[in-house]
């Protein structure tokens, strides 16, 4: 069994809202807002090749370890850090073996 990601490393605490549907005037029906801690929001810039050309389209990778946390990112998710809201574009799990989830990084727009 591999280790956790240590607590000192997972120093972030995000806000998190599940996309519930939308209603008859098109607008997103958000859940209650649910404070996650122990996880971590590094910068990133990735690129995505398109028809007109190279964007820029990811603005943060969330990290969640499945030990620290029971949250699970799903994409859609709306997830607010230092007062900007981003959306989860994919979350992806990785195993520490074939069974185990070790955790999860969430791609925010």
């Amino acid at each position: 069994m591999s280790r956790p990601i240590p607590l000192k490393l997972l120093v972030h605490t995000v806000t998190v809202r599940r996309n519930l549907g939308i209603d008859e005037d098109r607008n997103i029906i958000w859940s209650e807002s649910e404070t996650v801690e122990h996880v971590r929001c590094e910068p990133v810039k990735a690129e995505t090749l398109a028809g007109n050309g190279v964007q820029s389209d990811d603005k943060l990778t969330l990290f969640v370890d499945c030990i620290h946390s029971n949250f699970v990112p799903e994409k859609g998710m709306q997830v607010e850090f230092l007062g900007t809201s981003y959306i989860v574009r994919q979350a992806t799990p990785y195993f520490a073996d074939t069974a185990n989830v070790h955790h999860y990084e969430a791609a925010l727009v």
